[in-house]
């Protein structure tokens, strides 16, 4: 066989000074072999040593060090790489493309009687759908060529510029992902609000919204949050075109123009899980600064967390980011309530995978899961639970639920295979849950807690993980709106825990103890009942006091 650095090469007279040399391996250099004028060549038993890596210029080598006798070292102008780039090669635009791209452009041309007309936004709706683009990118591809909401429309020229640059698109996904990208070769959060935007003027289920501009800036916040808490590697604060496609965002946007209710969805764009959401955070927020503390977030539900979990959830370990003057903002609290009320989810468990490693290696170890582990049990006594755990118990229930390869650390590969990712952490930190979990063994609790709603074909399904919890959360929240009215009783003073409600279900009295409760709230002073989170009448350009949406 050839010797491949033979190609190119041109043989030197061997230096016969030195009967053996070693050869040294180096990035730009190679081994050939010389022939002797002294003797027929013959073969040469060669003492290979095994490759060595040599770096140099920025690159990684590989090559092979010997010790041959007659070699010497030249300069070779080839080298060989094994992370040498690919080359880049353009797209294969085909002809059938082509032509579709010059009939759309000259269908477009008859929407514009001259050359000087332009298009408003209302409009260039027309365009959008002649392009096979969803509705609601509407907005995205109208400023794209130039125009500006209520403001400059779009002639044909500035979209035949556009359009031609879109030429290198050869499916509806990339075109749509190049509309949106504004500068890189991957999608900020910021290049996502145009479209949400344009949901939310004109989108039938958000018609109650079009007049709040506050509100729908929250409703923006909450949906492009979202959209990036769910993608594939949400640490990332980018979106690639792989993540674009893989995450069916594009689908995610085009079933808006199905489905007039926007309650009926259970994705990133339910008004219903906004409420839930923004509704717990006005709870927290006690000073409406759009900043919750420590303090604060550690009274969420019902004190469920322990403090060494919120302490790494306030490092900003869950979502990659520092939290700015030890403060959670809204956006922060959207990853964590989504985090809490589904550990079960890609996003969740990878959220409070960070936060139990404590040393950032990749993996739980040990006396991590104590470092939680004992906190936990403290709190467990004190809620007088019946099943106590010791840590030698702990340990051996986690460990044969996960089985991980190693037993002394947990990767989270080992989390994702288990199944049992939830249930763990929520022994380790959420108690709530974790009671939850003990009281389902229950036949009448169970079927008291399962949740069941209708999926998209009109099938009856069990919710799960945060459906569940934002459907049982929104029934409570509209409860407690529509008991406000009637009687002036604050639902941010009004919580119905599970605890107490099933405690001692033979003596309970739903009705006897909402009627007490009223009766209690009666005789309060106005300063005690302290703030409530009704809708409050604000100027347009409050930014700092925001009330709670209006429930639909």
């Amino acid at each position: 066989m050839p010797s491949p650095f033979s190609g190119g090469l041109t043989a030197i007279k061997p230096d016969t000074s030195q009967p053996h040399v070693a050869a040294s391996a180096e990035a730009d250099e190679c081994i050939i072999p010389a022939k002797s004028p002294h003797r027929p060549r013959r073969k040469v038993k060669r003492d290979v040593i095994p490759c060595v890596e040599v770096v140099g210029e920025g690159k990684r080598w590989e090559v092979e060090k010997r010790e041959i006798r007659n070699y010497q070292i030249v300069e070779s102008t080839t080298v060989f790489s094994k992370t040498m780039p690919r080359f880049p090669f353009p797209p294969l635009i085909s002809g059938a493309h082509q032509e579709r791209h010059r009939e759309i452009l000259t269908q477009i041309r008859t929407l514009f009687t001259d050359p000087t007309q332009t298009l408003s936004e209302h409009d260039f709706i027309a365009v959008t759908r002649m392009c096979g683009i969803p509705r609601y990118i509407n907005r995205a591809l109208f400023m794209r060529c130039g125009g500006e909401v209520d403001g400059v429309g779009v002639c044909f020229e500035g979209f035949e510029r556009f359009w031609r640059r879109l030429l290198n698109c050869p499916t509806t996904h990339e075109t749509v992902f190049a509309i949106l990208r504004k500068e890189g070769n991957s999608l900020s959060e910021d290049d996502f609000r145009v479209v949400v935007q344009d949901v939310c003027a004109h989108h039938p289920g958000l018609v109650f919204l079009r007049d709040m501009p506050v509100f729908q800036t929250r409703y923006v916040d909450t949906v492009v949050t979202r959209i990036f808490y769910d993608k594939t590697r949400n640490i990332v604060p980018r979106m690639t075109f792989k993540e674009f496609k893989k995450d069916g965002v594009m689908e995610l946007v085009q079933g808006l123009e199905k489905e007039d209710d926007i309650n009926m969805t259970r994705n990133a764009f339910s008004y219903k899980h906004f409420y839930v959401i923004y509704c717990k955070f006005w709870e927290l927020d006690t000073d409406h600064d759009l900043h919750i503390s420590f303090s604060s977030l550690s009274t969420y539900e019902n004190s469920c967390l322990s403090a060494p979990i919120l302490r790494r959830v306030f490092s900003g370990a869950g979502r990659g980011q520092h939290l700015q003057n030890d403060l959670m903002t809204y956006r922060d609290f959207i990853w964590f309530i989504l985090a809490v009320e589904d550990k079960a989810s890609r996003a969740g468990m990878e959220y409070w995978f960070r936060c139990l490693d404590i040393d950032g290696d990749g993996v739980i170890s040990l006396w991590e899961l104590q470092e939680f582990f004992g906190e936990q049990a403290r709190r467990m006594e004190e809620w007088r639970m019946s099943d106590l755990w010791k840590w030698g118990d702990f340990l051996c229930a986690v460990l044969d639920m996960i089985n991980p390869k190693d037993p002394t650390r947990i990767s989270l590969h080992d989390l994702r295979r288990s199944n049992n990712a939830a249930l763990i952490f929520d022994m380790l930190f959420d108690i709530r849950k974790y009671d939850l979990h003990l009281r389902r063994i229950d036949p009448g609790f169970r079927e008291w807690d399962d949740v069941f709603g209708v999926d998209d074909s009109g099938d009856r399904v069990k919710l799960e993980g945060w459906d569940k919890y934002a459907e049982r959360a929104y029934d409570e929240l509209a409860f407690d709106e529509s008991h406000n009215e009637s009687s002036n009783f604050s639902s941010g003073r009004f919580y119905m825990d599970d605890t107490e409600l099933w405690e001692d279900d033979d003596d309970v009295d739903l009705a006897r103890d909402t009627r007490l409760e009223d009766e209690d709230r009666q005789e309060e002073s106005p300063e005690e009942r302290g703030t409530s989170p009704e809708p409050m009448i604000l100027d347009e350009n409050d930014e700092e006091e925001t009330a709670v949406p209006e429930e639909v």
